[in-house]
């Protein structure tokens, strides 16, 4: 979760998505609008995981902003155009990086007054790419500044790289292939010695509008040419260019599905893969941080980052145990995104923790989808366990625990919710819900019209001061809430356990006898989202193969 946007513009200003890495940045047209050249930079630069980064002409902050998704390391941007500078500093706000970046307004010529000669890992700049003698540089100041050397020349910014970063540190910059020539001789004039360098292309057959060069300060003579970058392939985004704005979303799950049904898929938890980190599910308190085991702080603070559902509640959790792992957000509305973007990482050698407002991962959750596409990258997942709502309701509700259903929460729409209460009529199972305290009353009325009556346990506020246990009927418990306000977040036990046997008269079979196979399948996947899960569900309830699932549908 961020902070409200709106509080943070200006007039004129818009609020942009960075959908691969769910970061928000404040732009305006009329003052400063990040473009390739910026995230491409971000892309392009060498990275240490610790230390100190600088960013000479940062602009509204989109490379450090960019960076921190790569590394823990200390960030400085420097502007000197004060309303790009308060723009940068808003977007740090914003995006709850202030720990991590601070946002400087002052001149780079005079940047090492303040931050210190040879302090820095790595320098990354964008600087104006124009002499003031080309274009026309008059018509708006700050974007004249941003693209003309107007307030400081290509010598200026290669001379404040040089005295900002250590002996060994490196210097990346984006710039105009153009200038070349006169990038390269004043890099090695002020001691930054070129050691590799990409051209971007537009189309194929173009000439490049874009260089990319990286120098190593005290450095020695060897300049590496990677591939050149083509931008467009017909009329789209290279597939290099959509990972970056969008994640590998289309390309790992493409190559992901090949896998072959029916393969089993066996996981040594404990044998380390090489060059690939492990997906951790940890479970948190629920309500009472004594609860919070001593593995899941290990955990926490050894992995390289930590993926919350709402990254302002879990920041108070680590802050109590002194975690200092990167803090990213992981949420219902921007999985489809950061899903794959976080499989990337794991696969590149992070290990990364998942971690839910409170209990378990994956229940009740989107952490489901990221479970599911960590399996199918071959990722290995390990589960941190530790306290849950579900279970805790079960084991105090004194209702049967031999056999039971978690079914996590009820539709809210009316006939939806009554026909899923009439799927679950025929569960022979101790059956547990979750419920929010507006819907209660509302949830026990429809299981009395659908269920008649059967034993409960309403159980609220779990492992906290005012943790409540009502136990008693359908019909019991409903009068007890009559007069009562329904506060806290609620567990709901109903003991399903005798009711609709084969001697009742309510008995007909499993609920999907009446459906074809095709029927039963469509079904489980319009609920997953998924066909082989779908399919493998569908096996499971006629117990026969998925195989035999698979099979039959060919032949239809």
């Amino acid at each position: 979760m961020h902070p409200n946007p709106n509080d943070s513009l200006r007039p004129g200003e818009r609020l942009d998505d960075l959908l691969t890495h769910d970061l928000r940045i404040i732009q305006s047209d009329e003052v400063f609008s990040f473009s390739l050249d910026a995230v491409l930079l971000a892309r392009f630069c060498s990275v240490p995981p610790r230390g100190k980064i600088a960013d000479l002409c940062t602009g509204n902050g989109v490379v450090p902003l960019l960076l921190s998704t790569r590394t823990k390391a200390e960030m400085v941007g420097v502007e000197i155009q004060d309303r790009l500078a308060d723009m940068a500093a808003r977007n740090v706000g914003l995006n709850l990086l202030d720990e991590q970046i601070r946002i400087v307004h002052g001149d780079l010529k005079r940047a090492h007054e303040t931050l210190g000669y040879g302090k820095f890992d790595l320098i990354t700049v964008n600087p104006p790419y124009l002499p003031v003698t080309t274009g026309d540089h008059k018509i708006n100041p700050y974007i004249a500044a941003a693209r003309h050397e107007l307030l400081c020349t290509l010598d200026d910014v290669l001379a404040a790289c040089s005295r900002l970063v250590r002996t060994g540190g490196k210097v990346a910059m984006v710039h105009r292939p153009s200038r070349l020539a006169e990038i390269i001789s004043g890099m090695q004039k002020h001691r930054l010695e070129p050691k590799r360098m990409r051209f971007v292309h537009p189309r194929e057959g173009q000439e490049a509008n874009i260089v990319l060069i990286e120098a190593v300060r005290d450095g020695k003579p060897e300049l590496r040419l990677l591939p050149p970058l083509i931008v467009y392939e017909g009329d789209r985004y290279c597939q290099e260019l959509l990972d970056v704005y969008y994640g590998q979303v289309d390309r790992l799950r493409n190559e992901i599905r090949e896998r072959v049904i029916d393969t089993p898929q066996v996981q040594k938890s404990y044998e380390r893969k090489e060059g690939q980190g492990t997906l951790y599910l940890v479970a948190t308190p629920i309500g009472n941080l004594e609860d919070m085991t001593f593995r899941s702080v290990r955990i926490l603070k050894e992995v390289d980052c930590i993926a919350a559902e709402d990254t302002r509640q879990t920041r108070k959790l680590l802050t109590h145990f002194d975690i200092q792992s990167r803090l990213v957000s992981y949420h219902e509305h921007n999985k489809r995104a950061s899903g794959p973007e976080l499989i990337r990482m794991i696969l590149e050698g992070q290990s990364i923790a998942l971690v839910s407002d409170a209990g378990m991962p994956a229940i009740s959750d989107p952490g489901y989808d990221l479970v599911r596409l960590a399996l199918e990258a071959d990722v290995s997942v390990v589960a941190v366990p530790g306290a849950n709502a579900a279970l805790s309701a079960l084991i105090v509700s004194g209702l049967p625990t031999e056999r039971f259903l978690f079914a996590g929460f009820l539709p809210r729409d009316k006939k939806k919710l009554k026909d899923e209460l009439e799927r679950l009529r025929r569960v022979p199972a101790t059956i547990i819900f979750y419920e929010s305290p507006h819907r209660i009353v509302k949830t026990l009325e429809a299981m009395k019209e659908v269920w008649t009556d059967a034993p409960v346990a309403i159980v609220r506020e779990l492992t906290k001061r005012y943790e409540e246990v009502v136990r008693g009927t359908i019909m019991e418990c409903l009068s007890f809430l009559e007069n009562r306000e329904t506060l806290g977040e609620y567990c709901l036990v109903v003991d399903r356990n005798g009711a609709d046997s084969p001697d009742s008269e309510h008995a007909a079979g499993p609920w999907w006898a009446e459906l074809t196979l095709e029927e039963h399948v469509a079904r489980y996947e319009r609920e997953v989202g998924d066909r082989k899960e779908a399919m493998k569900r569908a096996a499971a309830d006629r117990n026969v193969s998925k195989r035999d699932i698979y099979n039959a549908l060919l032949e239809r």
